[in-house]
């Protein structure tokens, strides 16, 4: 039985002690402080990995990308022209 192999090479970063979030004085009790940690966890990784925040995630770009390729297409095919 075969299968395809895939190789990732990934960068760890690796902070001294736990990540403690105690600096944000979430109240446990407050139902959205999940995302100002979250917000902050972005910002970490952000950083690290020298990206920009952007605010779209993953299925938002699939879609956008899928309404792309659909417009390309009807470029190609010349059913709507291009201003480029």
């Amino acid at each position: 039985m075969g299968g395809f192999v895939r190789s990732i090479n990934a960068t760890i970063y690796e902070f001294e002690g736990v990540y403690d979030p105690s600096y944000l004085n979430l109240d446990p009790n407050d139902e959205n402080s999940w995302k100002i940690f979250a917000e902050k966890v972005r910002d970490i990784m952000s950083k690290c990995l020298n990206v920009p925040k952007v605010d779209q995630g993953y299925s938002e770009k699939v879609k956008y990308n899928e309404e792309l390729s659909k417009i390309k297409a009807a470029i190609k095919k010349g059913d709507i022209e291009s201003k480029y």
